[in-house]
């Protein structure tokens, strides 16, 4: 009897195999969501539990697997990565800004924030126009 790699989805993932079909049942491994659109990253794990039913954390909350699974099925994350956030260092493509908010209020996406750039303003007559980014 052979038996099944619970992670073998999330481990073709995370080693840049040339995905097929999203598995509609959610799969073991690390993973990553996003807290509302734009939001910052959560830490998502789901591995077979003794029972070999699957358990899920969502950053430090135990859901079901299946809450999250069509948000974090393409978004697979190294086991390194995700105890580094789990931790409280950002992933490798977030920045977090410091301040009195909590940290996880303030994580951005550097790549997004780089792509829009600051704001050009122009002055038009008396309207001032904000052009939404520019380099």
């Amino acid at each position: 009897m052979q038996v099944r790699d619970a992670y073998a989805y999330w481990r073709e993932l995370v080693d840049g195999v040339p995905g097929g079909e999203i598995p509609q049942e959610p799969q073991a491994g690390f993973w990553r969501r996003r807290m509302g659109k734009g939001g910052p990253w959560r830490p998502v794990a789901i591995w077979p539990g003794e029972d070999g039913e699957l358990r899920c954390l969502d950053g430090s909350d135990e859901v079901e697997p299946w809450r999250f699974w069509d948000f974090v099925c393409v978004n697979p994350t190294t086991e390194a990565a995700y105890r580094a956030k789990v931790a409280g260092t950002p992933y490798s493509d977030e920045y977090r800004v410091r301040g009195s908010v909590s940290d996880d209020d303030l994580t951005t996406d550097v790549a997004r924030a780089a792509a829009i750039g600051p704001p050009i303003r122009r002055h038009n007559g008396n309207q001032q126009e904000t052009d939404g980014g520019g380099a």
